[in-house]
């Protein structure tokens, strides 16, 4: 009897680990699909198929942080070139469990002024249940 409840458990346990790896890597996949830049002002040819705009210091994409809850403050332009890590992010995401709330914001002051013309958040967030069921797809082929 004990190794059924055994193999029981192991089933129940590995998808658990199934659900928190969807959810972590379609956060994550939201992530990239929301930084990909695109085409704007600055960045007049494209970009790389996203929606993103570059402007002229790169501030609003480096600007972009990942925080367990609470939003984080805006920040003001430094004014000179800044560049996008992505490390940080992935951290925060990696540490997130089933439950938590995961925002993804952009602490550029100027964020939501420029959002409104291009919209690259919302046709990120908009992809959330395509992701979803493409990352559900890939866990559900890796436990056959």
């Amino acid at each position: 009897m004990g190794t059924f409840s055994a193999a029981v458990s192991a089933k129940v346990q590995a998808r658990k680990d199934m659900l928190a790896a969807v959810f972590r890597q379609s956060v994550q996949d939201i992530a990239e699909i929301a930084q990909t830049p695109g085409p704007s002002v600055f960045n007049p040819g494209g970009g790389r198929g996203g929606h993103m705009p570059i402007g002229e210091t790169g501030f609003l994409r480096a600007s972009f942080t990942a925080t367990l809850g609470t939003p984080p403050a805006k920040r003001d332009n430094p004014g000179k070139a800044t560049s996008y890590d992505p490390g940080p992010i992935s951290l925060v995401i990696a540490g997130a469990d089933i439950g938590d709330t995961v925002t993804l914001a952009w602490t550029a002051a100027y964020a939501r002024h420029v959002h409104r013309r291009y919209q690259w958040a919302a046709l990120a967030a908009q992809r959330w249940e395509s992701v979803v069921a493409e990352n559900t797809r890939k866990a559900e082929a890796m436990l056959k």
